[in-house]
């Protein structure tokens, strides 16, 4: 379930904020344990459109997810997941943008090997119609 607000904090200032809470079945090939996760979790995204074709935005982002299993031998597991992106996007059309973004995560978990922090740059087209 995730529930959302949005404040218009000005014409060209916007604040989204959500929280959310889910529970979905584990899978092996996303590094997971246990037969279900329950996700825990918020994020704060800043919009800011000073110019009508040009968007930044900020987002942070916090999850707790916490593994059961049916199986005791198998063992808890709990991860704390952190985000935070930075992305500026010019409007070509409304159809028609370009957009470059720098995003950290940071996977903190009771289980060594899928601890991570990654640092990723993206650069792109974006088309919709």
């Amino acid at each position: 379930m995730d529930v959302d607000l949005t404040y218009r904090f000005s014409d060209i200032t916007t604040f989204v904020l959500s929280a959310r809470r889910d529970v979905s079945r584990s899978t092996r090939s996303e590094r997971e344990t246990g037969d279900y996760r329950i996700a825990l979790g918020g994020r704060l995204s800043i919009v800011y459109r000073r110019w009508e074709k040009l968007l930044f935005r900020v987002n942070f982002e916090y999850v707790n997810y916490d593994f059961e299993s049916e199986d005791a031998a198998e063992g808890q597991r709990e991860d704390d997941f952190y985000g935070a992106a930075f992305l500026v996007e010019y409007r070509f059309l409304d159809s028609f943008s370009i957009f470059s973004q720098y995003r950290y995560r940071r996977n903190d978990s009771d289980l060594d090997p899928v601890d991570y922090t990654e640092n990723r740059v993206e650069v792109g087209l974006r088309f919709a119609l």
